[in-house]
């Protein structure tokens, strides 16, 4: 359903599909936000993101490492690991 574009992800659902897609969540994101996908007007996305960050005075993060989430395992592969 969520190819049709019925669902809505949640994002969780988009971590686990860009985890498996090897990709970067930001690149998902961007491009569902993007009319024409091309360099120039990616680089225009990024430069007004940059730029919002920036306004907002964010110019460090703290290193504060993040909660391990568990990973979700599958019936079917649970049952496939059983055999």
């Amino acid at each position: 359903m969520l190819e049709r574009g019925v669902a809505l992800p949640t994002i969780t659902t988009v971590h686990d599909l860009v985890t498996e897609m090897q990709i970067h969540p930001l690149t998902v994101l961007a491009l569902s936000y993007m009319k024409a996908p091309n360099r120039k007007s990616l680089e225009s996305l990024f430069a007004i993101v940059a730029s919002e960050v920036e306004a907002m005075g964010v110019d460090r993060f703290v290193d504060v490492p993040l909660r391990a989430r568990k990973p979700r395992v599958r019936k079917s592969e649970a049952k496939a690991a059983a055999l």
